[in-house]
Formats: structure tokens, sequence, C-alpha cells
């Protein structure tokens, strides 16, 4: 039977990490929209592609902080990446950034690009301070609306993760906006909760 938590108990983190240690996918309100969140892994990929139906689509890794982001990209060694990264990190801004060669087929597009972010999120940043990262992605089907908060999840989705965690206080949220950052012009992919008068001096 599914467990519905809230992440302000105290026993969310233990209960959450141990979900995804054991392969399971657990789903979460954020600092962004309603999220799925699994462990990094081919296992962990497949699981959310089970659910959302889709398998095409490599996932966002939420990472802790710049540091643990550097084992999947040297991108950071980049003066103008770097800034923007310490610029709106932790918040709700994914890089899609050029991934290193170590780097698992998995976690890689078809272009070797890797999407991350380090939310803005009391109990995400201590879950990640003990997993280090993890793949996330909305909480819906592949091309269903997106819901903002786990209250609105398809019970499609929420039938088939471990937990639900919610915010009692859950504020407005938007989605994250995302650049590519995989070439020399660094691009707007998507709109979100950070302004494009905001980025005007790293986008091309």
């Amino acid at each position: 039977m599914m467990q519905t938590i809230d992440w302000k108990d105290s026993s969310a983190v233990v209960k959450i990490e141990d979900a995804i240690q054991k392969g399971a996918v657990v789903a979460g309100d954020s600092d962004t929209v309603a999220g799925l969140l699994a462990a990094p892994t081919q296992q962990g990929k497949d699981a959310l592609d089970r659910i959302k139906k889709r398998s095409a689509m490599p996932y966002l890794l939420l990472v802790k902080d710049i540091e643990h982001a550097q084992q999947y990209t040297d991108v950071f060694n980049d003066v103008k990446i770097a800034a923007l990264a310490k610029a709106f990190w932790p918040g709700p801004l994914t890089l899609i950034v050029p991934a290193r060669n170590d780097v698992p087929e998995y976690m890689k597009s078809q272009k070797d690009g890797i999407a991350m972010r380090i939310p803005d999120h009391a109990g995400l940043q201590v879950l990640l301070a003990q997993c280090g990262a993890l793949f996330s992605t909305s909480a819906n089907l592949s091309g269903q609306p997106v819901p903002e908060t786990v209250s609105a999840i398809d019970p499609a989705i929420a039938q088939n993760v471990a937990l639900v965690i919610g915010d009692t206080e859950k504020k407005e949220v938007v989605p994250s906006t995302i650049l590519d950052c995989t070439t020399d012009t660094i691009t707007i992919v998507r709109q979100g909760a950070v302004a494009r008068k905001e980025l005007q001096k790293y986008v091309d």
C-alpha cells in the first residue's frame, strides 16, 4: 500500500532513501512541480520509464552541490557557466551540459548531454546530502498535464510509487527554466521560474 508522509516528518528522508535503495520510485513536492525520484541507475531509469510510459529520453539529475555535479561534467571549468550555476543554484534552473565520457549511456541524451539541477528545497537538500544524486522527472504520464503538487498526481502514477511526500505549506510553483549549455551559445530551451531578464548576461 502506498504511504503518504510530509517532508517535515523526522523520518521522511530515511524512508525515502530506503525505498530508493530498494529500487522503488517515490513522488514528492519540490521547489518546482511535483516530481518522481529514483536512483540514478539503469534500474532507476527503467522504473521511471515504466511509470511514465516512455523510454527515449534521459532524466534530470538532481545533485547536492556543484562539486558533486563535476562528477558528471567538466563544463564548470568554463567561467561563464560556473558563474551561471553560482548565481542560480540552488534554484529552479536546469542546465543541460556535456556529459563526461565516463558517464553511463542511460544518463545521457543522444547528443551526450545531461540535464542537472541543485534544488532549493530543504527536504530534497537533506536527501541529496545522503544520496549525492537522484533522477527526477515531473510526476505525470508522458504527454499528460504536469501536476503542481502531489495532491494533483494522476492515480495511475500514484499507485506505482512506494511513497508520496508532500509539503504542508506548499507555495505557488512554476517549472524550472531550462538552458542548453552544450554549445558555445547558451540558449533557453524552456522559459520557467527564472525569468529571461535575469539570464540576459549569460544567454546569447
